[in-house]
């Protein structure tokens, strides 16, 4: 891969961590506070945050399934923010050396590292994700 390859898929990455950042920060804003899962009627759970519910039995957004509402319960806001923060500071650590050009400048492996690639992975249902970046 080349330096052009390096700086495709870090923008990848960065665009995509930015959309996520911006969702959590619109969620956040909308519903502040710690989200949870609570028990509804007839097995299906009410997500709710600190401040009013997001989705119960009792509106027309209505509850979800239980596994689901865990799941959504675990992305809130505060948690996704916390792995964009993550991401960015793991991929600043992987950035092409000035040094050596076309090597990773934290483990010296040929630029893109690995590391790279399976960050961009967590996005491969993405249009814009390559199939050359799978491993």
């Amino acid at each position: 891969m080349t330096t052009a390859d390096f700086a495709d898929i870090l923008a990848f990455a960065l665009v995509r961590l930015a959309e996520e950042e911006s969702l959590a920060q619109a969620a956040q804003a909308a519903n502040p506070g710690r989200w949870y899962a609570g028990s509804g009627l007839d097995g299906w759970i009410d997500i709710a945050c600190d401040d009013g519910a997001l989705a119960n039995d009792s509106d027309e957004r209505g509850a979800v399934e239980a596994a689901a509402a865990q799941h959504a319960v675990r992305q809130q806001p505060a948690a996704t923010l916390a792995r964009v923060a993550a991401l960015r500071a793991l991929l600043a650590l992987h950035e092409e050396s000035g040094v050596v050009p076309g090597f990773c400048r934290h483990d010296t492996h040929p630029s893109p590292c690995l590391t790279l690639h399976h960050v961009a992975a967590i996005w491969s249902w993405h249009p814009d994700y390559r199939t050359e970046w799978k491993l």
